[in-house]
């Protein structure tokens, strides 16, 4: 399955965390967790957007995330790694050290801000590398 999500979509995202951060503050632990995810994302989603116009900022390279979906309701988002292959590391140490219970997903960013969100198999988990 393949989202593609423009800047809109990340401001849009960004403060509707921004929104439910404010209503849970009493719940400290889960407000600085909305946080953390806040600052991945960027005032205006602009962690998320890669500027092809601009060579700094990594046109053309990937960014690679893991978002891990704790008892498949409390989403953390990781990353960025360098490449898949650490961002696949990681899945499956969470998943080892952290159990089946949880959902993780893979999510890449390309030039032009095309974002894929990935789930895993279960086969990917239990192959040997």
């Amino acid at each position: 399955m393949m989202i593609d999500l423009t800047r809109e979509d990340w401001v849009e995202i960004y403060y509707a965390l921004d929104s439910k951060r404010m209503r849970v503050e009493n719940n400290q632990e889960w407000a600085a967790h909305l946080q953390e995810i806040m600052d991945k994302i960027g005032p205006d989603g602009e962690n998320m957007i890669i500027d092809e116009s601009n060579p700094d900022s990594g046109a053309g390279v990937a960014r690679f995330y893991l978002l891990f979906v704790w008892d498949d309701v409390e989403p953390q988002l990781l990353g960025p790694y360098n490449t898949h292959l650490e961002r696949d590391a990681m899945a499956k140490k969470m998943r080892e050290n952290e159990g089946p219970e949880h959902g993780a997903y893979r999510i890449n960013i390309t030039s032009g801000a095309h974002i894929g969100v990935y789930e895993y198999s279960g086969a990917f988990f239990e192959l040997d590398d």
